[in-house]
């Protein structure tokens, strides 16, 4: 197997580690989107006032994701 990447790397483990890392970060991002959360569509459209909906979508994106794991 070969993984191609743009990071800066010096080992295959290191080039593994931020590969887990992105698909990590993918998956939060695919849960706040179309997982339930739907956070994309909400309504609000001040910044100050997504916060706490945001903040809230990812602790429970964090929950989900290690439930399924």
């Amino acid at each position: 197997m070969r993984l191609l990447t743009t990071l800066p790397v010096t080992t295959a483990r290191e080039a593994i580690r931020f590969y887990r890392l992105r698909r990590r970060i993918e998956e939060v991002f695919r849960v706040l989107q179309t997982d339930g959360l739907a956070l994309e569509k909400n309504k609000i459209t001040q910044a100050s006032r997504l916060f706490n909906p945001a903040a809230m979508a990812i602790g429970a994106a964090a929950r989900i994701i290690q439930l399924t794991d």
